[in-house]
């Protein structure tokens, strides 16, 4: 991980590992969600960039395996499946070091967390579904696909991504 983050001026233009992307505007998104850059990896994993703020990203089965939320206090926030439950990682900064400080959610805080998620696919399926033309796309528009893979994705009794090898 970076030492120090930076807000993406061409998201777009940067997710080259997407091999089909489309960046729209969703007017049902609040304006720190906007635009949401959506699409597809080699391997049919989907990741959803909405703005600066969120970001889910998804096995082929559409299970969920990372996400970043920025938090209202500005503290940007890591989540990592662990199979069962998602790990939080936050950075915590000293003049001298970088610490990444790691805890799981708990029950409560996960239905909530994964509750949220879903709402925000609905509107996201919703949105790529609509009449609207992306304003940009790169490779075959993939708006289609990926309205119907997030109106599947996260079943509420569906399980979360496997934990990442090596990773506790």
């Amino acid at each position: 991980m970076a030492r120090t983050e930076a807000d993406r001026e061409d998201l777009f233009a940067e997710a080259v590992a997407l091999v089909r992307r489309a960046e729209r505007v969703l007017p049902n998104l609040p304006e720190e969600q906007n635009p949401v850059v959506a699409g597809v990896h080699r391997d049919g994993r989907v990741s959803v960039y909405c703005g600066g703020a969120v970001a889910d990203h998804f096995d082929s089965a559409g299970r969920l395996a990372r996400a970043f939320r920025s938090a209202g206090d500005g503290t940007p926030r890591l989540y990592r499946s662990q199979g069962d439950t998602l790990a939080e990682l936050v950075r915590r900064r000293a003049a001298d070091r970088t610490t990444l400080v790691r805890r799981d959610l708990a029950a409560e805080e996960l239905a909530a967390f994964l509750a949220a998620t879903r709402a925000r696919l609905g509107v996201l399926a919703a949105g790529l579904a609509g009449p609207e033309t992306p304003r940009r796309v790169a490779g075959e528009d993939p708006s289609a696909d990926l309205a119907a893979f997030l109106a599947a994705a996260l079943p509420a009794d569906g399980p979360l991504a496997p934990r990442f090898k090596g990773k506790r």
